[in-house]
């Protein structure tokens, strides 16, 4: 049995990079009755390279969409032409069982979802599960879908930012070789500290109050593939993938803290748990 899975990298980077960036957890995977075939896919705009990705990878880099560093979002007519050019990919290709994605792959994908459940309610969509690592939703794209996003939202969405912004620029300057470079909790540094106080990425969740977001007023825009959420408490963008976890069916989800940060962790017992974690949700997407 052979399973088709597209590959969408974070903002700044590549396909080849996220290839690398996986390569750990996907060689964990069982071939015995699965092969794995991932399609890494280039985004369709050059951009200059994401958060820390010029110290450690060569370039090109590219985005899908342009980022305003204004407004820290990027606009819904360049979201949405980047899901008319996943749409060429989809209709082009070999049907895919399932999607997996890093940082702004995750906002693709996504947006994406909620939007076709939208204007398509009730349609097929053309994969059968989603692995989401360490990303969340546009909240731009939950305001122009109709859902009231919240002040606190804006506040926590804006500052965990301009958070992971300074944690990176802090990383490049130092460079201090062997160490760990989300050692220091995102609810103790920079522009986070104050939005995150309080906040426990490992706490019990209420739907109504998700880093401030009620999840609850989906209707049928809910994404009900099976879906997978993997992000790191020490990333201060974390609430973002939470957020994006209870706009999913609870019933076919799973969520884990991998404990670091905004990366794709490769230790062997995380690589591992990552790998056990893609066989579920294949497995999952056979059954719905």
């Amino acid at each position: 049995m052979t399973k088709r899975i597209l590959c969408l990298h974070g903002r700044g980077t590549s396909g080849q990079i996220f290839k690398s960036q996986t390569a750990s957890f996907r060689y964990k995977l069982d071939p015995t009755s699965t092969t794995y075939t991932f399609d890494f896919l280039d985004a369709p705009h050059q951009c200059p390279p994401g958060p820390d990705i010029k110290l450690f990878y060569s370039p090109p880099y590219y985005t899908f969409y342009p980022f305003d560093p204004v407004s820290s979002h990027s606009s819904i007519t360049d979201i949405r032409a980047c899901h008319a050019w996943l749409d060429g990919i989809f209709s082009s290709r070999e049907p895919y069982d399932g999607v997996m994605c890093f940082s702004q792959g995750c906002a693709v994908i996504s947006s994406y979802l909620l939007y076709r459940n939208w204007e398509r309610p009730g349609e097929q969509v053309p994969f059968k599960w989603a692995m989401f690592i360490c990303g969340g939703c546009p909240l731009n794209v939950l305001d122009d879908l109709g859902i009231d996003v919240g002040k606190k939202a804006w506040e926590i969405d804006e500052a965990t930012r301009l958070g992971l912004a300074e944690k990176v620029a802090a990383l490049e300057a130092s460079l201090e070789t062997g160490e760990d470079r989300w050692a220091t909790p995102a609810s103790t540094t920079g522009s986070a500290k104050g939005v995150l106080e309080g906040l426990d990425p490992d706490a019990e969740v209420n739907p109504r109050d998700v880093c401030g977001l009620d999840t609850t007023k989906l209707g049928d825009m809910r994404i009900t593939i099976p879906t997978v959420h993997v992000y790191g408490g020490r990333d201060p963008r974390w609430p973002a993938s939470l957020q994006l976890a209870y706009l999913c069916d609870g019933g076919v989800r799973k969520v884990w803290n991998h404990g670091g940060g905004h990366d794709v962790p490769r230790g062997k017992e995380v690589s591992e748990t990552l790998a056990g974690l893609v066989e579920w949700v294949v497995g999952m997407g056979e059954m719905v």
